[in-house]
């Protein structure tokens, strides 16, 4: 009988081969011990790993051992790589101000917006960097602005890499703000304050969703249905919070009943019952809501880039005018939160940031140019702007444009005076083209039967109905 072709086969024997589906039956030259497997169960049983269901080998020499669990090493690596580029390769969306989502065609055939690529868990750097420089040139450099994609380290590199290019200067790379604002929230979820009242609402959220009685108690007072907090997303903690309050009512009147008692222990009672419990999931959800309406308004599909630089600067006023609250939060607690976001704003700063905002009609008005301001949009001006040569080459088109042969009698200032006004007019017709005001959030608590989250792909949030 031949050997088996893989390289485990040299510390076991095969007793039993193979049959159809059913795997060999081995004996370990070790310490003689019998069992059905293969390669996988074999390395579990040298490497002493028995999740496999296999004992571990007693008897297994140690170079042996370490070769095992470079195999296993080896493995995990291949597998952890094929899926970083599955995910990578199938995680690139193409979207912009226009439209939600396109194909590299429609590009092409003349629709040149400002084009935003979000790139989520990738692959190292330097592939994701070619990645992108792939798309970017199929797309065509003039229409890319910026590159949003996550706040790992390999994508912040890759960005760098690709701007660093003399090719792509005039593109900039910009964190995705959702997930600088959800590493925030997570950050103060972190804290003490913070922690255990969360906890309260997870062991209410999860007993009534996991037992019948308590659940259909909840439907019976309440209109809204019930929401659990997501794994991946600190934010659904906070949507979770602000469901409990506005059931406040209901929730106390189906646990002072003879069913509820019947179904549960006290401690869950006390708790609903407490009012300090809803006076400090009160005050977190009134600390949160601004963060949770930044996450809202950069889930659309319109221009926000200087709405958001506003918006993280009256979120910094709003962390600074906190007081605190005896029992519930403590000035400790407030500068540690300011901390937090301070260094979160810098991880999401851009220039391109301050030069939205400078140029945001909504604020150009009222909008008080400090330094940063200032300095970012000059740095974007002259990121954007063309070569002089490419200036000098647009302005005496316009200039011929308007002196041509059967205007040929118009002065030098009168030309020049109407090429001013050719200008502004297409810019002017191409500001009103596009709509600057905020998009109304979309997310909200769901009445019975409806969904929690606008996205039909968004498992974090939980529907029991």
């Amino acid at each position: 009988m031949a050997p088996p072709r893989w390289k485990e086969h040299k510390h076991a024997t095969v007793i039993e081969p193979a049959k159809g589906t059913n795997a060999a039956k081995v004996e370990c030259i070790h310490c003689s011990l019998r069992f059905w497997g293969g390669a996988t169960r074999i390395r579990g049983h040298l490497t002493g790993n028995q999740c496999f269901g296999v004992s571990a080998c007693e008897k297994v020499p140690g170079e042996v051992k370490n070769v095992m669990l470079a195999l296993v090493k080896e493995k995990a690596d291949r597998e952890r790589e094929k899926k970083r580029k599955l995910t990578l390769e199938s995680s690139i969306m193409l979207s912009s101000p226009g439209f939600s989502q396109s194909t590299i065609p429609e590009l092409n055939a003349g629709r040149k917006k400002e084009l935003v690529i979000e790139l989520l868990l990738g692959q190292t750097s330097s592939y994701i960097c070619k990645l992108l420089e792939a798309v970017i040139d199929e797309i065509g450099v003039e229409d890319v602005v910026m590159i949003v994609t996550d706040s790992d380290s390999n994508c912040k590199l890759a960005g760098k890499l690709l701007t660093a290019q003399e090719k792509y200067t005039n593109i900039t790379w910009v964190p995705c703000t959702a997930h600088i604002v959800d590493l925030f929230l997570e950050d103060v979820g972190k804290m003490v304050f913070v922690e255990e009242p969360i906890k309260e609402c997870h062991s209410i959220a999860n007993f009534i969703a996991n037992h019948h009685a308590p659940h259909a108690l909840y439907r019976q007072n309440n209109d809204l249905e019930l929401s659990r907090h997501g794994d991946t997303r600190f934010v659904t903690n906070v949507l979770m919070m602000e469901q409990q309050i506005k059931s406040k009512t209901g929730m106390q009147k189906m646990c002072i009943g003879d069913e509820w008692a019947a179904a549960t222990t006290s401690r869950r009672q006390e708790v609903l019952l407490n009012e300090k419990h809803w006076q400090r999931i009160g005050n977190l959800t009134a600390i949160f809501e601004p963060f949770v309406d930044l996450m809202r308004l950069v889930d659309c599909d319109t221009p926000v880039m200087g709405k958001i630089y506003k918006r993280c600067s009256d979120l910094k006023a709003h962390l600074a005018a906190l007081k605190p609250v005896a029992g519930v939060m403590s000035a400790r607690d407030i500068k540690d939160m300011q901390t937090a976001w301070r260094n979160r704003w810098n991880q999401l700063y851009s220039p391109l940031h301050a030069a939205g905002y400078a140029l945001d009609p909504q604020f150009q008005l009222v909008a008080g140019h400090n330094e940063e301001v200032t300095s970012g949009l000059l740095e974007m001006v002259e990121k954007m702007l063309p070569k002089p040569e490419d200036q000098v080459k647009r302005n005496w088109s316009s200039y011929g444009f308007v002196h041509d042969r059967r205007r040929n009698r118009l002065t030098v200032k009168r030309a020049a005076d109407l090429v001013y006004v050719h200008n502004n007019l297409c810019m002017l017709k191409r500001m009103r083209s596009i709509d600057c005001s905020e998009a109304v959030p979309t997310w909200a608590s769901p009445n019975k039967g409806a969904a929690l989250m606008p996205n039909d792909d968004d498992d974090d949030m939980v529907d029991l109905s």
